[in-house]
């Protein structure tokens, strides 16, 4: 069963994800947002240029934050996959009182 939800952005009709893909899947996306968010802020860390202007910045900061949502967002939906994989399993431990 698909459960697209929206990603965070200003209009909600245009990008989903399936929240209840498998808790695999929505953290190992949520792992390469983040990871591409860290190579961005590194890449301005390692470089040569000290002229990084305070419009270059905000836009810098603009698309980290962008990634950084996608990546909350997706690891958010992971946990609650885990979280309730883990009580199915827990449910189906116990016995049943009859």
């Amino acid at each position: 069963m698909n459960d697209f939800r929206p990603m965070p952005q200003p209009c909600k009709d245009v990008l989903f994800f399936n929240a209840s893909a498998p808790a695999e899947d929505l953290f190992d996306t949520a792992e390469l947002r983040m990871s591409a968010a860290l190579n961005l802020l590194q890449l301005v860390e390692f470089s040569d240029s000290q002229d990084l202007t305070q419009h270059q910045a905000a836009r810098l900061s603009a698309s980290i934050g962008v990634l950084l949502a996608d990546a909350r967002v997706l690891y958010e939906a992971a946990h609650h996959q885990l979280m309730q994989t883990h009580a199915a399993q827990d449910a189906c431990a116990w016995p049943q009182n009859s």
